[in-house]
Formats: C-alpha cells, structure tokens, sequence
C-alpha cells in the first residue's frame, strides 16, 4: 500500500514536469515568466516604498533616546514616529492586499494552464487564457477567503493553546522546550494535512463552477482515498518554500541596496517557481482523484474551462473539515 502511494505521488511529479516542459511548454513559458516579472517587479516597490520609512523611523529612535522625557522635544519625535509606523503598516497591508489579488491571478492563469496541458489541448493563445482566467477569477477569490479564514481560526486556536501553557509554566526549562518542540511538530503535520483540502479546493474553484464553502465540500469529497498523496505533495513543496525563505535573512539593513534587491529577487523567483510546480502538480492531483471516483468524465466549457458532468450526489456541508 506505501509503496502504491509513492508510486502515484512520483507519477504526479513526473506529469508535472511533463506538463511544464513538453506539453504546451511555450504557453507555460510565457506564464513563468509573468510570474517572476510580478512577482519581482512588487518586490522592488515594495523595498523602495519602505527603505525610507525605516530609515526615518531608525533616526528618529535615536533621537527620542537622547531627547529628554517629557520636553516638547521628546513629544514631537514620539509623535513623528506614530505617524511613520502608521505609515510604514498601511504601506504593508496594501501591498500583501494588492499582491494576494495579484498572486490569485497568476494561479488561476497557472492550473487552467496546467489543465489544459493534463488534457491535451493545445489550441489556447495566452491572450485567451489570461482573459479566461480574468473572468473566472472571482471563484477561487472567494475561496480563498474561506480557507484564509480557516487557516487564521486555526493560528487563533494554536495561540489559544500556547498562550495558558506559558502563563502555567513560568520557568521555561527542558520540559517546556520539548512541550513547545512537540505542539510545533504536530501542529505543523496538521496545518500541511489540512492545506491538502485548501488547495484542492483552489484547484475546484478554478475548474468547475463552484467556489467557496461548496468547493471546499467538493475537495473534501473527491479527496477521500487520496489524503497522503496530497500530504506528500505539501509536504514537499511546503518545506521548499520554508527554506527558500530562509534566504531573506541574509538581507540586513546595512547592507547596500542593490545587493538587498538581488538577494531579495533570486529568493522571491525561487519562491514563485516553487509555487508554480505546485500549483501544477495540484491540478494534475486533481484529476487523479476525480479519476478514482468516476468523475474523470469532464468537457471543455467556453467560459468557465473545465466542468463536471455530474455523477456524484449533492456535497453536503459535513464534508468539510
């Protein structure tokens, strides 16, 4: 049985890079070269919107140190660095706002893509494709709200947890280290366990005419007899990401800006082409498990891509986990 799953999951990668690179590899060319473009173009302007908030914020932490406490001039740096703080913070939320649309696109674009790619047809222009993916756009919107909200009920639930733990335990010792250390791994087995639905669910929304708390039934159902496989799938690209990120500690405030940006830009276009394949391997993932429910029978739809010729009974709500 272990075997048969690592089967099917190498069998997955493998389609993946077939798809990437020999099936409609020019359509998949242009997309990964849009992707690093956005991707790295925000990345610049993001570093430049902020170098000079941070830099005023820094000098005005030295000044408030040397200021006398209370003086007129205490007061009005303190005040200078509320506003730069605010500043700095609403310049981050528009940015991961704008950017979280734009990263929603750009996977729309990628799995209808990969689709495409998984069913042999090759006879999509990538104006058409972008324009496809525009006007199915608003379905996995919404379902990434929900599983946003989802992953921040979980995080709210970990601190739930962890927060009493460190009230309890006052002296942090080799006990509390291990506590900490095992409530981390197995929250983390947990999180990727459950991005298994989430990204599925992505994937739904996207190709067949259902978004939402629906999707996520949907993902649920067709996932049943495929967990692990999905698991591995995270599993793998999940650590990826997490140590690409890693990269961005290099970065420190000293150092010249040009070298802040090419650090800064090889990380991100890794990053992206890790999300990229992922994206891929999700669709093709997709289809497996249509496949062993009997759901493989699909149709190409001039509006919405791929839909489901429906063989399954009505998605019930207590599907979803």
């Amino acid at each position: 049985m272990e075997f048969h799953i690592l089967l099917e999951f190498v069998g997955t990668l493998g389609e993946t890079q077939n798809i990437i690179f020999f099936k409609n590899g020019k359509l998949m060319t242009y997309i990964t070269l849009l992707t690093l473009l956005i991707n790295s173009l925000f990345y610049i302007f993001n570093i430049f919107s902020i170098k000079p908030l941070i830099r005023d914020f820094l000098t005005e932490q030295n000044l408030v140190i040397a200021a006398t406490p209370g003086s007129p001039e205490f007061a009005n740096i303190f005040i200078n660095m509320k506003r730069d703080l605010g500043i700095f913070v609403g310049v981050e939320w528009i940015y991961l706002l704008v950017n979280s649309i734009i990263s929603l696109f750009l996977a729309t674009v990628t799995i209808s893509a990969s689709a495409m790619a998984f069913r042999g047809s090759k006879d999509m222009t990538f104006k058409t494709l972008l324009l496809r993916a525009a006007r199915s756009w608003k379905r996995p919107c919404v379902t990434w709200f929900y599983t946003t909200l989802l992953c921040t009920g979980y995080i709210c639930l970990l601190l739930a947890i962890l927060f009493p733990l460190s009230l309890i335990i006052q002296r942090p010792g080799p006990l509390f280290s291990a506590l900490h250390t095992v409530l981390f791994v197995v929250a983390s087995i947990l999180y990727v366990y459950m991005t298994v639905i989430w990204t599925l669910a992505l994937v739904i929304s996207v190709l067949e005419e259902m978004y939402g708390i629906e999707a996520l039934g949907k993902a649920a159902q067709i996932v049943k007899g495929m967990k692990i496989h999905g698991f591995l799938l995270n599993l793998v690209f999940i650590t990826l990401s997490c140590v690409l990120v890693q990269g961005l500690r290099l970065i420190s405030y000293e150092q010249p800006l040009a070298t802040k940006v090419i650090i800064g830009f090889v990380v991100i276009s890794f990053i992206s082409l890790v999300r990229l394949v992922w994206l891929v391997a999700y669709s093709i993932f997709h289809y497996q498990c249509k496949k062993i429910h009997g759901e493989d029978q699909v149709e190409l739809q001039e509006n919405v891509g791929y839909t489901k010729i429906p063989t399954t009974a009505p998605i019930l709500s207590e599907n979803i986990p």
